[in-house]
């Protein structure tokens, strides 16, 4: 028995089978021809009968010289070795026969020739060919069958398959295990060992930096991560620290023997495939280990060929003898709740108490809390539904209203009088209940339906592990503010936290009614959040989409919108997605329908939902050193933007103490002779404008804020702006507690510089600007102030100093303290800024006891004298 010779033992441009002369050579198998008994002399002829396109004769091992039959031999010539070379599969077994027949011969004692009349000698060789090593799925395909079915991803592989190696129930076992077959042209005669070695091949996108940067012959890390590849191998998971992947009962080279038992013409044995969407793999066998041991797979060069790396040679009946390409695909099981409707929650009930005519308007003094100023302003068309003030059975329209605890004042249009009232503002309450739109990410292959499928990642809506999971009764709350989405707590109809696994990925979604107060559109001068993706301590796996403030911002105003794509864009986010990695993660109404190269990459890369890219910081759970500048082209040093724009800030003050926030004005200017139309926002909230800090002339660092760490995963519309010719736009916003450091920005004495960098292009963030450069001189504080700061360090109430106090979830249990300080040292230089705080965390919640005058009143005086004693 023999195997086809379809190696290279002597590493040349020529496989064997195809070459002559082969030092080294040893799949040949020799025959020798015996002279017959008793003769002294005469001749015999070689001959094969049968079989003969499967075999060549060569007089020596190294293949020199070969023996075309039949061929004649005297008798004194004899025993002849020859050496037979496998070159097509035997289909039966001893399907290649040879005989030698006796033509004449001589015995010893007669005098002269007698002839001889002998029996021909008969051999039967079987020649084995590998017809075929197949994928066999165990309980992992699409269907959770074992047919594995077509990869739909690459239309140049169309043999491709693909295997799904989640767990098929939450706390399952990974279904990560597929069957090699293994089939023989013909059942061996005897016992034979095959060997196999299995190999990541090449990704089947084009070259770039993020999805597959190997394509350049390189080696190196994935960007934003730190999962390494080389020029053969790019996958991003790995077996035992090896990207091909797991052959059961592979050695140290990854080359695994099977045993076929004679009579055996097909054989199963097991290979654990890696759990990263996209990764690949093919096995190859041989009858030569050694032959493995040269093959390659080089992504530039070589694709999803096995390679002689001698020749650089696909091998022969790569066919045959090398499986097809196998494919990681994933599945992200959702869980989807939705908000209930309002109901009455979101109408306002109360008494006029005072009419103050101005006509055509009239400006009334209610007797209610009201959250935010102007927030009932009616926008036209919207009056009197859903918009209106009605009280003595009339309806009136709002002009604005001030914000704050009772009382305030409301304009209306027209003469009501005192009495009861109600009034709405331009909220449409019945958009609740209802799922967020998933229309692309759909169950599906097809990229139309589902952008996720690009990352080979398919959706699936079963409760996250259960279907009796999703709700639509998740208790209503106006406005969900970012410290109420970034508490676990927040969530309280979600059933499937715990089932998200590297093994079991799990994505939760969440209609809301409406973002922040400050961002829900109303009035519509603000900006407008459309969703978030928050960042919960040790749990990412959330998005959220505010379907009333989409409406407002993105459906009514007729923009060409889709709230699909703020659903894709906010999972992506638990994946990792960044806004500057564009494509669909771009902010804003309308978005590209697909992801980029560099979020494909995020999402292949990720552990889990919401766990970040494998071996890597995820940017939701502590981003380091987040800086708009690394946008743009060219690098940090190179101002990416039109010479038309002018940005300057200037500081309230220019020496302050340690801790004090600084408050900086921002003024965007148009200098050219054109209109300039822009995404132009001046403040910190939108991640658009960024503060850059050195320290005693030291390089520039990013200043990250609270509101600009949320932003990070949230998606905005902010209407764009148009800038006359020399018109300009100005805005004040404070720095004060930097999120990359958890500490103040300037947090000892020093000289810093500050400068301001502006995205001003939502479509395209490595479009910016920079401002002049300002210094700061920070000092220690004294006498009074020195006390503050020595509570505020002491009771850890550095975030708590400005307004984006109220971004953190402790902000409500930090409220008594910061009052305190407010009260018990009102001419601390402090003082001011946490006012501001305190204003801020109380802004929608005037209603509560410790943000209501009686507080101030009658328990803050008992704090402050019990604080004393304490002290």
């Amino acid at each position: 028995m023999i195997c086809v010779n379809n190696d290279n033992d002597d590493k040349d441009n020529n496989f064997d089978i195809d070459d002559q002369n082969v030092p080294g050579e040893d799949d040949l198998v020799k025959m020798i021809a015996r002279r017959p008994s008793g003769l002294t002399a005469g001749q015999v002829e070689l001959k094969i009968t049968q079989g003969a396109d499967k075999v060549r004769v060569w007089a020596w091992l190294t293949k020199t010289v070969e023996i075309t039959l039949p061929v004649r031999y005297n008798v004194t010539d004899l025993p002849k070795e020859l050496w037979l070379e496998g070159v097509k599969g035997s289909t039966q077994q001893r399907d290649v026969k040879f005989q030698l027949v006796l033509l004449s011969g001589e015995m010893p004692g007669y005098p002269q020739p007698v002839p001889v009349v002998g029996v021909p000698d008969n051999v039967a060789l079987t020649v084995v060919e590998i017809a075929r090593v197949g994928w066999l799925g165990k309980g992992n395909s699409l269907n959770d069958d074992n047919t594995l079915d077509a990869d739909p991803r690459v239309s140049a592989w169309p043999l491709a398959l693909r295997v799904f190696p989640d767990a098929r129930a939450v706390g399952g076992v990974a279904r990560d295990k597929v069957g090699i077959t293994v089939t023989l042209s013909v059942t061996p005669v005897e016992n034979l060992d095959i060997f196999l070695r299995a190999f990541d091949v090449d990704d089947p996108a084009p070259q770039d930096a993020h999805v597959d940067p190997n394509d350049g012959g390189s080696l190196g890390t994935y960007l934003n991560t730190t999962i390494r590849y080389t020029a053969e191998e790019d996958n991003r998971g790995n077996v035992g620290g090896h990207k091909w992947g797991k052959i059961d009962g592979e050695d140290a080279d990854g080359i695994a023997k099977l045993t076929f038992p004679a009579g055996t013409k097909e054989k199963t044995t097991e290979f654990q495939v890696t759990k990263q969407p996209g990764d690949n793999f093919r096995i190859a066998a041989a009858c030569d280990k050694d032959f493995l041991k040269e093959l390659r797979n080089r992504d530039q060069n070589d694709q999803e060929k096995i390679v002689d790396e001698n020749n650089a040679k696909e091998i022969p009946d790569s066919g045959k003898r090398v499986s097809v390409v196998l494919t990681v695909w994933r599945r992200l099981h959702v869980e989807r709740d939705s908000m209930a409707a309002p109901g009455a929650a979101n109408t306002v009930n109360g008494n006029i108490t005072a009419v103050a005519p101005a006509p055509p308007v009239t400006t009334l003094t209610v007797a209610v809390p009201l959250d935010d100023a102007d927030q009932y302003q009616c926008p036209g068309g919207d009056f009197p539904n859903p918009c209106r003030l009605a009280t003595g059975g009339l309806n009136f329209n709002v002009q604005g209203n001030t914000g704050g605890p009772a009382p305030n004042t409301v304009t209306v249009v027209g003469a009501p009088g005192v009495g009861a009232f109600s009034m709405h503002d331009d909220d449409r309450d019945g958009i609740l209940p209802r799922f967020l739109n998933t229309d692309w990410m759909q169950d599906s292959d097809v990229a139309a339906n589902n952008c996720f499928a690009a990352a080979y990642v398919r959706p699936i809506y079963d409760g996250g592990g259960n279907a009796a999971n999703d709700n639509n009764d998740f208790g209503f709350d106006r406005n969900t503010e970012d410290a109420e989405a970034g508490g676990a707590g927040y969530y309280t109809r979600r059933n499937s936290a715990g089932n998200n696994s590297d093994d079991y990925w799990v994505s939760y979604l969440l209609s809301v009614f409406q973002g922040p107060l400050e961002a829900d559109d109303d009035p519509e001068t603000e900006g407008a959040d459309l969703g978030f993706a928050p960042p919960i301590a040790g749990d990412n796996a959330v998005s959220i989409v505010y379907q009333e403030t989409y409406d407002d911002a993105c459906v009514r105003p007729g923009a060409v919108t889709s709230e699909r794509a703020t659903t894709v864009h906010e999972v992506g986010h638990q994946f990792d997605g960044a806004h500057a990695d564009a494509g669909i993660m771009q902010q804003g109404c309308t978005k590209p329908a697909n992801f980029t190269e560099a979020t494909l990459n995020r999402i292949r890369s990720a552990r889990r939902p919401g766990g970040g890219p494998r071996a890597a910081t995820h940017a939701m759970s502590g981003i380091q050193q987040y800086d708009l500048r690394t946008l743009r082209t060219g690098g940090s040093e190179q101002v990416s933007s039109t010479t038309s724009l002018s940005l300057s800030i200037a500081a309230d003050k220019t020496q302050v103490i340690v801790g004090e926030p600084v408050r900086l004005h921002f003024t965007l200017t148009n200098t050219s002779a054109n209109p300039i139309t822009g995404n132009f926002d001046l403040t910190l909230r939108f991640g658009r404008l960024q503060i850059n800090i050195s320290r005693d002339g030291g390089s520039f660092e990013a200043y990250l804020s609270k509101s600009g760490e949320i932003a990070l995963t949230k998606d905005f519309a902010l209407r764009p702006i148009t800038l006359a010719p020399g018109e300009s736009i100005s805005a004040v916003d404070v720095v004060s507690f930097d999120v990359n450091h958890f500490d103040f920005a300037l947090p000892t004495p020093g000289l810093y510089g500050l400068q301001a960098t502006h995205a001003y292009d939502a479509s395209d963030l490595s479009k910016q600007i920079d401002s002049n450069i300002i210094q700061i001189t920070v000092v220690e504080p004294t006498g009074v102030d020195r006390d503050v700061w020595a509570l505020i360090r002491a009771q850890r109430l550095e975030p708590f100093l400005t307004r984006e106090a109220r971004l953190f979830p402790n902000a409500q249990g930090s409220l008594a303290q910061i009052r305190y300080l407010v009260s018990a040292f009102p001419n601390s230089t402090y003082v001011p800024y946490i006012e501001e705080a305190v204003n801020a965390v109380c802004k929608g919640h005037f209603d509560q006891l410790i943000c209501s005058p009686h507080f101030t009143q009658i328990f803050l005086p008992l704090i402050v004298k019990w604080w004393s004693t304490t002290q």
